[in-house]
């Protein structure tokens, strides 16, 4: 289980988070995990690598810093954040996703 949020990271609120890293070393391309997050979010700064994410509960709005493009993934539903991509993750329901780093 990761405790400590990356670099890139930083959580927005009191939200209760965790990071169970399947494969990889948590940030780096080829990283595979299951995340959690009850409620409020994240903001991300440049990730260091493209992100692949399947929502497996809840509903997540995520928003593009350079576009305020806003979106809302459901369970059930993927999604893809381009390397170097900064922007909000704000869980509207609790969120489960899966991810893998690109």
């Amino acid at each position: 289980m990761m405790e400590e949020l990356p670099d890139f990271c930083t959580r927005v609120g009191d939200n209760t988070m965790k990071i169970s890293i399947l494969a990889g070393d948590g940030v780096s391309p080829g990283t595979i995990a299951a995340w959690s997050c009850d409620h409020h979010g994240f903001t991300y700064e440049n990730i260091p690598a493209a992100e692949a994410a399947f929502v497996l509960e809840g509903i997540a709005k995520i928003t593009d810093a350079s576009t305020g493009e806003e979106t809302l993934v459901h369970a059930g539903e993927g999604f893809h954040l381009p390397v170097g991509w900064s922007g909000s993750w704000e869980a509207v329901e609790p969120v489960r996703k899966i991810y893998l780093f690109l």
